[in-house]
């Protein structure tokens, strides 16, 4: 994966909150699947950074339109430089804001990790009777194919299309805009599709923020369908993880907890592929919370 597309300062480990299926599939496959976000439970996890940029873009077209005003009523001419410059403008703006509004079937998957691996919000939220998996960031990077991104979520409320992240996304949305109306490419809808997305995937409310949340999002066509009680068939996207990947499982709040440590430990040691022939746990360790939770 491109070193652009991952923040350059993730922790070492980052951990994936998860249930025992969860952790069964991933430990047993090597594989960590990716929901299409149009599944996830949250819709404001699609529509929330989509919405932003929609509003800042137009806000935007708004202010140029006035300054485009402004100057043809002090007599300059229709092709005058400084007016066409203000329209061109506006027209790079009004592509975003379209684009945006247009991102409802993405092709993009995304899962979530956190850079916190005992935490209390987590098990209140994702983790009752459930487990934080501990992945190597480098060998999660190694793992992950060159169109996907790895990049802390930015935090935004519902009304902060101000804010000093949307304006960035903003920019490089108009930049993006300035540069293919110079150099056209081929497919270029899906292009402007496929960054846009990527990057309106890494908005979450603001109320969310003590998740310290990772993403890791790919875009394409689903290689997996997993069938819902609810929703039917779910579009994921499965990623194979190098050997090794996994450093340690942290058992999460449970009545039964030593049970589960004690079936956890002996699970990896008898099936660790390395023979270690030690009373360790194998190649992935595994840890107690330490948050004193009881919520039975």
């Amino acid at each position: 994966m491109p070193t652009e597309n991952f923040d350059p300062d993730l922790p070492e480990l980052l951990y994936h909150y998860t249930d025992i299926k969860g952790l069964d599939g991933i430990y047993n496959n090597g594989e960590i699947w990716l929901t299409d976000v149009r599944f996830l439970n949250d819709e404001s996890e699609l529509t929330l950074g989509s919405q932003l940029i929609q509003l800042a873009a137009l806000t935007k077209v708004i202010g140029l339109k006035d300054q485009e005003i402004e100057l043809r009523e002090a007599g300059k001419s229709g092709d005058d430089s400084e007016v066409l410059a203000l329209e061109k403008r506006s027209k790079h703006l009004s592509g975003v804001a379209e684009s945006a509004k247009g991102i409802s079937n993405p092709g993009c998957y995304v899962a979530s990790l956190s850079v916190h691996g005992d935490h209390l919000g987590q098990w209140r939220a994702y983790g009752h009777e459930g487990y934080a998996i501990a992945i190597r960031t480098k060998e999660l990077i190694d793992s992950l194919p060159e169109d996907s991104f790895l990049r802390r979520v930015s935090y935004v409320g519902y009304h902060q299309d101000d804010s000093i992240e949307v304006a960035r996304t903003l920019g490089l949305f108009e930049a993006l805009f300035r540069n293919l109306d110079e150099n056209p490419v081929e497919n270029q809808e899906a292009v402007v599709r496929s960054i846009i997305s990527e990057d309106l995937a890494k908005y979450k409310n603001l109320a969310f923020r003590d998740e310290s949340e990772v993403r890791m999002f790919v875009t394409g066509r689903p290689n997996l369908f997993t069938p819902s009680q609810v929703y039917g068939y779910v579009p994921r996207f499965r990623v194979k993880l190098n050997a090794n990947s996994i450093d340690h499982v942290v058992v999460g709040p449970s009545k039964s907890l030593k049970f589960k440590v004690d079936g956890l430990f002996e699970k990896f040691w008898e099936c660790d592929p390395g023979g270690s022939g030690s009373r360790t746990g194998g190649k992935v360790k595994v840890k107690r919370s330490q948050i004193p939770y009881r919520y039975w």
